[in-house]
């Protein structure tokens, strides 16, 4: 069980720290994600839904919201990867 939680866990973790390298270090895929159709943007939501809590900062900068986001996005994908192993442990 351990192994699954910790693997959809780091999947929770690695979408946003992804996503947040190539937005801030690569400035073609910051203006791609700036033009980008609206089902891209619901896809990341769909990955990452705890990003809704950066729309409180809308400059950026706040570090501690970002590190709770991805910390939420990992519990939940973790959480996941627990039910998925608890039905699968069933079957």
């Amino acid at each position: 069980m351990k192994r699954l939680v910790l693997f959809f866990a780091l999947v929770g973790l690695g979408i946003p720290v992804v996503w947040k390298l190539a937005y801030h270090y690569s400035a073609p895929f910051a203006e791609w994600w700036l033009q980008a159709p609206d089902w891209v943007e619901t896809l990341r939501l769909a990955l990452w839904p705890s990003a809704l809590l950066l729309i409180a900062d809308p400059l950026d900068s706040n570090v501690a919201l970002w590190i709770v986001s991805v910390a939420i996005n990992a519990a939940t994908y973790g959480l996941i990867g627990g039910l998925l192993h608890a039905v699968l442990r069933r079957r």
